[in-house]
């Protein structure tokens, strides 16, 4: 496992993991404010509520919207694999 430690992960009904690429944090809007954290449990927090197709597609949506047309800048294809996420939501 590279050296990684396994932390166990106490779950409770209504709790929610999120697997997220870098892609979703970093993507950049003209501005080049990135979509971040704090945008991601914005839309979180929203949809919680909801399907986990629905986060993916929601939270996809909004990196978009974000971004208003910019184009990834990440090397490593992180919103390719975003977009396969949503694919499988879809």
């Amino acid at each position: 496992m590279g050296g990684a430690i396994p932390v166990p992960l106490e779950m409770k009904p209504g709790d929610i993991v999120l697997l997220i690429t870098g892609a979703f944090f970093e993507w950049q809007n003209p501005k080049e404010e990135q979509f971040g954290a704090e945008r991601i449990a914005f839309v979180v927090g929203q949809f919680s509520d909801r399907e986990p197709e629905i986060i993916i597609a929601e939270l996809y949506d909004a990196v978009l919207k974000c971004s208003q047309g910019t184009t990834e800048r990440r090397s490593n294809g992180g919103f390719d694999q975003a977009r396969a996420l949503r694919g499988m939501a879809d």
